[in-house]
């Protein structure tokens, strides 16, 4: 929300990174160029990750697909993970709307639907929004 990171989720790696920005589109130099980013969360099983989304508070709300399909919304600084399922195994998008930020629409890729749900908290509006 302070537009200070930048998040990034390796689907294969199954692993959530955060990139510190120190000006627009400038990322920090690595400590250890080889192992960029510093690590936020992973999953031990079986599933993959797709696109992010922000929450207000700051938490990431990854989208996880196969296993833990769904989204799961992660505390960046603990890496602690809150898991919201959905009926399809490859959930691959969230992005939050409505009047509070709290409608979260949500790409059910498998069957080709898009759910549209109420979100526990809000998302960060873009830069672009009003």
């Amino acid at each position: 929300p302070d537009g200070k990171t930048v998040y990034a989720a390796s689907t294969s790696r199954r692993v959530v990174l955060a990139f510190d920005i120190i000006s627009p589109g400038v990322l920090a130099p690595e400590p250890l160029p080889a192992v960029p980013g510093r690590f936020v969360t992973t999953w031990a099983n079986k599933t993959y990750l797709d696109s992010l989304a922000i929450e207000a508070n700051g938490n990431i709300a990854q989208a996880t697909l196969i296993e833990s399909a769904g989204i799961t919304s992660i505390d960046p600084v603990t890496g602690g993970q809150e898991f919201f399922p959905f009926p399809d195994l490859l959930t691959t998008n969230i992005c939050f709307g409505g009047a509070d930020m709290m409608d979260a629409w949500v790409c059910l890729s498998t069957t080709g639907k898009l759910a549209k749900c109420r979100w526990p908290r809000p998302g960060l509006k873009l830069n672009h929004n009003a």
